[in-house]
């Protein structure tokens, strides 16, 4: 599984590294819904992700690639469990 650091766009920003991170360790889950930008290295360059994930009518979302031109592409078995998220991205293994 890689790691992945995400930062949400918009008022206040929580990171996501395979695990949404935020300021206190009992605090409840973190809001998912809504854009998230971030990336990760991948040999010699960092890859660009933007993810958007929405809660209606059930937990779903999709992850943008802008450096490879691919964009909305639609995640599977995306699933939060308290301050953790996974999601598989068809097509990479």
């Amino acid at each position: 599984m890689r790691q992945v650091s995400l930062r949400r766009v918009g008022i206040g920003a929580f990171a996501l590294s395979c695990a949404l991170c935020g300021s206190s360790a009992g605090a409840a889950e973190p809001e998912l819904d809504g854009r998230w930008i971030g990336g990760f290295e991948n040999r010699n360059s960092v890859v660009v992700i933007d993810a958007r994930f929405s809660r209606a009518p059930s937990l779903s979302g999709t992850i943008s690639l802008p450096q490879r031109g691919e964009g909305g592409i639609p995640l599977h078995a995306v699933s939060q469990r308290g301050r953790s998220i996974s999601f598989e991205v068809p097509g990479l293994q």
